[in-house]
C-alpha cells in the first residue's frame, strides 16, 4: 500500500492481510491521544464523549463550577484508559497474539473501537 496523486494504491499483499489496517489504526490512535493530552495540558478546549461523562443532565445542570471540571477530568481519565486499551489491541505486536490473557485485551480493545469509532474526535 502507498499513496499516490490519486490516492492510496492497494496492492497484492494489501488483500490477504490487515497488518497495513493495523499498523495504520494504531498509528491514528496514538497521535490522537497524545493531541488530545497535548491540548488538555494547555488548556484548550477537548472533547470527551458523553459515554465517559460522569454527570447527569440534572446533575449537569445544578453543579457548580468545580463539580463540573472533575467530572470533566474524571470523564477525560477514562476516555484515555479506554483509547490505551485500543491502542494496545491494535498494536501490531498485540494484535496476532493467541495467549489467552493478551488475546483477551485485544478483543477488548477492538470492540471498544468499533463502540466508540463514531466518538474518534476531539
Amino acid at each position: 500500500m502507498y499513496m499516490n496523486r490519486k490516492g492510496i494504491v492497494f496492492g497484492f499483499k494489501d488483500a490477504h492481510s490487515t497488518w497495513g489496517l493495523t499498523k495504520i489504526i494504531h498509528a491514528w490512535l496514538v497521535n490522537f491521544k497524545t493531541t488530545a493530552e497535548k491540548v488538555d495540558k494547555e488548556g484548550g478546549t477537548y472533547g470527551v464523549p458523553h459515554a465517559y461523562f460522569p454527570l447527569s443532565n440534572e446533575e449537569v445542570a445544578n453543579c457548580t463550577k468545580e463539580e463540573w471540571e472533575a467530572a470533566c477530568n474524571k470523564g477525560f481519565e477514562l476516555w484515555m484508559a479506554d483509547l490505551d486499551k485500543m491502542i494496545f489491541a491494535f498494536d501490531v505486536k498485540n494484535a496476532y497474539e493467541f495467549e489467552k490473557e493478551i488475546h483477551d485485551r485485544v478483543e477488548e480493545g477492538r470492540a471498544l473501537f468499533a463502540k466508540m469509532y463514531a466518538d474518534l474526535w476531539w
